[in-house]
């Protein structure tokens, strides 16, 4: 049984850094991540996010959309 990696604490991101970055609101971010439809997880009372798993999931995002158009 492999152990996963955990990603290193001290570069999560916090709701008002990927708001930023996305260009949304904080509200937003809490939105998405409070309802499980972005990833993120709580520490210490504040929500987090991995910087690589929030590219990945802007991504699969796009992906679903423009499968979606094209339907």
């Amino acid at each position: 049984m492999s152990i996963p990696t955990v990603p290193n604490i001290s570069k999560m991101l916090t709701i008002k850094e990927v708001a930023e970055s996305m260009g949304v609101h904080q509200r937003t971010i809490y939105r998405l991540a409070k309802g499980g439809k972005m990833p993120g997880f709580k520490f210490g009372g504040t929500w987090r996010f991995d910087p690589e798993t929030i590219r990945q999931w802007i991504n699969q995002e796009m992906l679903k959309n423009c499968t979606e158009v094209h339907n």
